[in-house]
């Protein structure tokens, strides 16, 4: 599809988000535009059926010509659709019936009408599996919708770290087998870039096991919908909820193997916040051990390490985190002491800061059960330039390559990364900064040679002025020059 195409498609968006606000002024609007979508992404995947395969499945009755046709209640139809749908994919789209268009009656008499319209509008779009790509918009079809109403952004950031996952992905390697975990899963972009990564690798990310955890079913819905719309297939989206009330939060138990035993993954991603960390007892893997945390001493900390607790003796876990985090005093500083001394810690890297962080730095950790014989006791250490990396907000591919190629190859370049002995760490007090470790070039000015070897001439001609001046000064005070 040409440029032309893809602002029609967001200005169909633009259209449904006010029209949806007009039924419910109040509420939420994102998950019934999702659930449009949904029906008719579905639709064209039953056109497309022959052509290729889905991890899907796609019950008849979705061509989106007979929903046009159809002169009965079209909220009722379409709840039916979504019903059907769910119950075809009990898994990967729980939830889907949860949204009732029949209920949206009480908001709004022209409720008709408006789906009536939005349906047709929607027909002059494809959302096939070739053609999704170009149709979303380029900040992504859950983002972009959450910036058309002020409900959402109560629950889903308005940045999305998209490029801070990718960059993360890179890092971490995953692969078409292996399992793949977000534990505090908030909008998906990390499970969505690993799915993305391991395409573009030539792999099948419908072979891998990809799961995330959130503490909200809403949210949970949500995520499976842009999943199913985006083409990307993960094996589940739980609402677990890591945030409990009781006494105990013990997160290896909240993902079992099907026999009561907690499950092991390959691979953890997730971002990491201050501010959702539990304000309960924390238990580490052995469950011997108990943490009491105050609200003041929340930390993202702790969660990391019952993260890492949940991968396998070969595992590898990423983290984004406020960057003050790998510096902060009290209990971060013990947990950092304990992931240091136990040579967990693979990479710290520093990214720069930019709007979509909300004017916050933020920092990648990298973490390996299994490192390199060659890289124990030690960290790779990164900061990457503000000058360079960042491109319309974004960070660059080739500054991705630059830090994936740095840490693989534990390469030191100046002013951007150093390979650093855990005794090092150990003299700054466990601090993982990384601008403590990678020092600053000093800034290079750019000049012109003629125009500065002018300069220097003028200079030296005037030294030799004054030089002559004070010879005759000296001379004509009796001295003998």
């Amino acid at each position: 599809m040409n440029e032309d195409t893809d602002s029609s498609f967001e200005q169909a968006l633009d259209r449904m988000a006010e029209d949806f606000l007009l039924l419910q002024p109040k509420g939420m609007i994102l998950p019934h535009i999702l659930a449009l979508l949904v029906l008719k992404r579905s639709s064209d995947m039953q056109a497309e059926r022959g052509v290729s395969s889905t991890s899907y499945t796609i019950p008849e009755g979705f061509e989106w010509d007979a929903l046009i046709e159809y002169r009965g209640n079209i909220a009722k139809k379409i709840d039916k659709l979504l019903m059907s749908l769910e119950d075809a994919n009990p898994l990967t789209l729980k939830g889907l019936s949860d949204i009732r268009f029949t209920s949206l009656h009480k908001h709004s008499t022209e409720l008709d009408s408006i789906l009536r319209i939005t349906i047709s509008e929607l027909a002059a779009f494809s959302l096939k599996s070739e053609d999704i790509t170009v149709n979303m918009p380029s900040k992504g079809l859950l983002f972009y919708l959450i910036d058309k109403e002020p409900s959402s952004s109560r629950m889903f950031p308005s940045h999305a770290f998209t490029d801070h996952y990718r960059l993360l992905a890179a890092l971490l390697d995953p692969q078409e087998h292996m399992s793949i975990l977000d534990p505090f899963m908030r909008f998906g972009s990390s499970l969505s870039e690993v799915a993305t990564f391991i395409k573009e690798h030539a792999g099948n990310p419908s072979n891998a096991y990809l799961m995330g955890l959130t503490n909200s079913q809403l949210t949970a819905l949500i995520v499976r919908m842009n999943f199913f719309i985006n083409n990307i297939h993960v094996t589940d989206i739980s609402e677990k909820s890591y945030l409990s009330t009781s006494q105990e939060n013990y997160l290896p138990g909240l993902v079992s193997d099907g026999y009561g035993n907690p499950m092991k993954f390959d691979v953890v991603i997730s971002y990491i916040s201050k501010s959702w960390a539990p304000n309960s007892l924390l238990r580490n893997t052995q469950g011997m051990e108990k943490m009491h945390y105050s609200y003041q001493d929340r930390t993202g900390f702790p969660l990391m390490k019952h993260a890492i607790s949940m991968l396998n003796s070969t595992g590898k876990a990423g983290f984004i985190i406020p960057l003050i985090s790998l510096s902060s005093k009290g209990k971060d500083a013990n947990i950092r002491k304990e992931l240091i001394d136990t040579d967990l810690v693979e990479a710290a890297i520093s990214i720069p800061q930019s709007k979509k962080s909300r004017a916050m730095h933020y920092s990648i950790l990298i973490f390996n059960l299994n490192k390199a014989p060659d890289m124990r006791g030690k960290v790779m250490f990164i900061k990457v330039p503000s000058s360079g990396s960042i491109q319309n907000d974004s960070i660059s591919d080739e500054m991705v390559l630059k830090v994936t190629e740095a840490v693989k190859n534990r390469s030191d370049y100046a002013g951007f990364s150093k390979l650093v002995t855990a005794d090092e760490i150990t003299n700054n007090q466990y601090d993982l900064l990384p601008a403590l470790y990678v020092r600053a070039l000093p800034p290079i000015i750019d000049s012109d040679v003629k125009e500065e070897y002018k300069t220097l001439a003028k200079i030296h001609t005037r030294k030799q002025e004054l030089m002559r001046s004070i010879s005759k000064r000296l001379e004509y005070l009796g001295y003998d020059m």
